[in-house]
């Protein structure tokens, strides 16, 4: 802050000192690194109410005029120190007094009386131009980052170095002459340390401030969303959800197991791993695991660690739920998230610059927790952007990002330089101490056990009392994830029929909302590839939650329904779902689902399922359901005709059927190969539907539902020995890597439709290069080094056509974005446009010199790029092949 003395003569040059100070500051002032205040000519009133609309920042003060021992000239008036120093002394952060005027030294004792740290007086006249100038080297070096000391230092080493004449204009109120040959000015300090103050120091107070708002509202956030009573994870710990509401229970609180992650070839805890991250070329991370291993629980755990450090510099973790992006698909969304969420200031300062941490190393500012990449299901391009341009680190030192993801996506998204941090299964070890009983010795249970959410759930089932037991409801020797999820519905059937064990109708109704109406949900959510869903969707096309439950309810309740499910037909009442909308969802979605049930979980604006599995286990558990319905009126499910299933629903299907249960054994006694069950065949609805279709070749009544389960045997089994599939349509089925007989024992495909694909290998005989999607997701292209590109069913996997015609490596492909023509490139120097349904060669682009590494339709079609070694890039007219434009230039 700047005030200068009102001089009536314009005898001094207040001007240029001015505008001298200002020149130098102007370009921080311009980055907003710090703010140039100019009071002007003030009273002592203008320059209290200053001092109080600026209160507390400001670091300098400034006085530029006409002084004496004990007063500064000010408009109007002089100005008694003993008045001018109180004000200044409720500044908190006021580092320096900086008094240019003549003979001002006795100001000192007042000033710092009213715990002022410094102030630059002096004890005799001094001249005008000396004083410009010593005004201007001192904040020429406060702007280049020196601190008070070395400001004044360099400033004052300067001025006494000057040699030219100087006018002797003086700056006193009593005129007595100057006194020659000595330096008036001094450096006068009651508090050594402030002398370090920088501008530095400046950015490092406002980084800590804005550090400190962002570690209460990430603490705040964090409280919130772990609030037992309402908050978004409430259920983390699914165990104490399961076993609530049940009697005998002995309520033992187990902590959540700790993770395990591997980073270079060492096991330890993500907690421990941060700080060697940061040591490494690139500290960010990607945290992989499958379903239940607890990517989400490790965060959050990581969260709740780094919050409570007390050390001011520590980085700040921010956590971001990633599949919000879905209903938010906004330019800037981890920035506006933050906004919305935490404080809303701009934080690119912190993202921006490096942070040293206690110890004295490099660390970040704020540790970002992007939870569920993999539950992005809208166009991502936009959060994509965002997180390649924080990840630079030579431009944003200060932020480190930690993504978590079921599968490894670095190379899909070019995050080669990201550490991979894989979530390891528990051992025996933890796994015994979390039952507190030796682990199991069957050794696929044992396996399933190494997920901390298939433990948590194994372990409130050993907990139940007798009578849950005695109902002969839940699966006794459980081994899969299908059997897990199957066992946490029964629990909390037994619990319905428990709590209305004397109103068979509100049984009814609560065994519907969690048999039918949940698995109808479940399916919705995951044919729309989605993992969270609005309470009412502005989209007419993607119904909200209470569009989907009443839109259930209508489909579910019909006659077929009440045929195949008796006890239904004799106790659910239709009229308990006559209420309006808004009623309905309020006792079904939030009083039932959510709070009795807790199968889905509120986060305010979304709802979702408590995880991923348990929505595919809904979605399996409806395929169940109309199965049952169909198998009753002997029909055939929509549900398995329309399409293959996905691999999670499929996989979780043949579990709850028990598939698995039933594998191929040798017989010592009676030296042979039988299965386990004693034949290949189970008594399940599995069977009895593919029974059902035998001898049906119109394919537009089965469709894939032959597909379907011959897939979900193949992959529970392994294999089809001794099956019985006489006169069955495969269409599309794939017998590659199935074994179909042990001697003596063979599979029956008698009578049925078979054709060459169902049995010889379609796939490539080399390493694949690239892939890539058609534009509306059904199919794919891959391209091959065995000279060949292929065109595949997204959905069944099958190979519909090969491409053949390069004579080397095929490098890369494309689809154009209607999907009706594919581009490939080769080593053999051309690339080619293919017709995407026959997969005849349309055009071969001749023109390269070297081999064509990569290609790209543009949005409209009519144009290709390709990319070659021969350091070139060409454009081509995607009818002719012509090529429009040479891009050279690359070196």
């Amino acid at each position: 802050m700047f005030a200068f003395a009102n001089d009536a003569q314009s005898s001094l040059r207040l001007g240029e000192e001015h505008k001298a100070c200002f020149d130098e500051l102007k370009n921080i002032h311009k980055e907003e690194k710090i703010e140039f205040q100019n009071i002007g000519h003030p009273t002592l009133e203008q320059i209290s109410s200053y001092l109080n609309t600026f209160r507390d920042q400001i670091y300098i003060l400034h006085y530029g005029g006409h002084s004496e021992s004990k007063s500064l000239e000010l408009y109007g008036a002089k100005g008694r120190s003993q008045y001018f120093s109180t004000p200044l002394g409720l500044q908190k952060n006021l580092k320096l007094v900086f008094l240019n005027g003549c003979n001002n030294q006795a100001q000192v004792d007042d000033l710092f009386q009213k715990g002022i740290p410094a102030v630059i007086a002096t004890n005799a006249n001094i001249e005008d131009k000396r004083a410009v100038v010593l005004a201007r080297q001192f904040y020429q070096a406060i702007a280049g980052g020196y601190t008070i000391r070395e400001s004044y230092e360099k400033a004052s080493s300067l001025v006494k170095d000057k040699n030219e004449n100087l006018d002797i204009s003086l700056r006193c109120l009593s005129l007595r002459g100057a006194q020659e040959n000595q330096f008036p000015w001094a450096l006068y300090v009651q508090d050594e340390t402030v002398l370090d103050w920088s501008i530095q120091s400046v950015e490092q107070e406002s980084r800590l401030e804005l550090m400190q708002k962002l570690r209460i509202a990430s603490k705040e956030r964090h409280s919130a969303f772990t609030d037992t009573k309402e908050g978004r994870f409430r259920h983390l710990n699914i165990k104490d959800s399961m076993l609530a509401g049940i009697k005998d229970i002995k309520n033992e609180e187990k902590k959540l197991i700790d993770d395990n992650i591997k980073l270079n070839d060492q096991q330890q805890s993500l907690h421990n791993s941060l700080p060697l991250l940061w040591k490494e070329a690139c500290h960010h991370a990607m945290i992989v695991g499958p379903g239940g291993m607890g990517k989400t629980v490790t965060l959050l755990r990581l969260w709740e660690r780094w919050v409570k450090k007390d050390d001011p510099m520590t980085p700040v973790p921010i956590f971001v739920q990633l599949n919000e992006f879905n209903s938010w698909q906004k330019e800037g969304f981890i920035e506006n998230y933050i906004r919305e969420y935490y404080v809303n200031l701009n934080i690119e300062e912190l993202l921006k610059s490096s942070n040293i941490d206690a110890q004295g190393e490099k660390a970040p500012h704020i540790i970002l927790l992007l939870d569920g990449l993999n539950e992005v299901t809208a166009s991502s391009n936009p959060l994509l952007l965002e997180i390649n341009r924080m990840r630079l680190q030579d431009k944003f030192p200060g932020v480190q990002i930690l993504l978590t993801s079921r599968v490894d996506m670095r190379e899909a998204h070019q995050w080669h330089t990201f550490q991979l941090l894989e979530l390891q299964a528990l051992k025996d070890q933890q796994i015994s101490k979390y039952l507190q009983k030796e682990a199991p010795n069957d050794l696929r249970l044992k396996e399933l056990l190494g997920n901390p959410m298939m433990l948590s759930i194994y372990g409130a089932q050993s907990e139940l009392p007798q009578r849950y037991l005695d109902k002969n409801i839940l699966k006794e020797e459980v081994s899969s994830t299908g059997e897990m999820l199957y066992n946490v519905e029964a629990i909390q059937r037994i619990k319905i029929e428990e709590q209305y064990s004397t109103d068979p109708s509100k049984q009814a109704f609560h065994r519907f909302i969690l048999e039918h109406l949940l698995p109808f949900i479940g399916w919705e959510m995951q044919q729309s590839g989605i993992f969270f869903i609005q309470k009412t969707s502005p989209n007419i096309d993607e119904p909200g939650l209470k569009e989907l439950m009443v839109w259930g309810v209508k489909n579910l309740i019909n006659d077929d329904f009440f045929d195949a499910f008796e006890f239904f037909d004799t106790n659910l009442n239709e009229e308990e779902f006559q209420g309006s909308h808004r009623q309905l969802f309020n006792l079904i979605i939030k009083d039932i689902v959510v709070k009795e049930l807790a199968i889905l979980a509120d986060d305010g604006e979304n709802f979702r399922f408590l995880h991923q599995n348990f929505r595919d286990y809904f979605a399996a558990r409806h395929v169940q359901n109309q199965i049952q319905i169909c198998l009753n009126n002997k029909t055939f499910p929509q549900v398995l005709k329309k399409a293959p299933l996905d691999f999670y629903v499929r996989q979780i299907l043949g579990e709850i059927e028990e598939e698995h249960t039933n594998q191929m054994e040798w017989d010592e006694e009676l030296k042979r190969w039988q299965w386990s069950k004693e034949g290949f065949h189970l008594d399940n609805n599995l069977s009895k539907l593919l029974e059902q279709c035998k001898g049906i070749f119109d394919t537009e009544q089965i469709e894939y539902i032959p597909w379907n389960i011959l897939t979900i045997w193949k992959e529970q089994r392994g294999e089809l020995s001794a099956a019985n599939l006489e006169q069955l349509v495969f269409k599309n089925f794939s017998f590659n890597n199935c074994k179909l007989s042990q001697p003596r024992i063979a599979a029956n495909v008698s009578n049925g439709v078979l054709r060459e694909n169902n049995f010889f290998f379609q796939g490539h005989s080399d390493w694949v290069r690239s892939c890539a999607f058609s534009s509306n997701g059904n199919r794919i292209v891959t391209a091959s080094d065995d000279n060949t590109a292929k065109i595949w069913d997204a959905q069944s996997g099958q190979c519909l056509v090969t491409l053949k015609g390069h004579s080397s490596w095929v490098m890369s492909c494309a689809f154009s974005s209607n999907g009706n023509r594919i581009v490939t490139t080769s080593y053999d120097n051309t690339a080619k446009i293919w017709d995407a349904q026959s997969g005849q060669c349309l055009v071969t682009l001749k023109g390269h010199s070297d081999w064509v590494r990569s290609c790209a339709f543009s949005s409209n079609g009519n144009r290709i790029v390709t990319a070659s070694d021969d350091k070139t890039a060409k454009i081509w007219d995607a009818q002719s092949g012509q090529c429009l434009v040479t891009l050279q230039g690359h070196s």
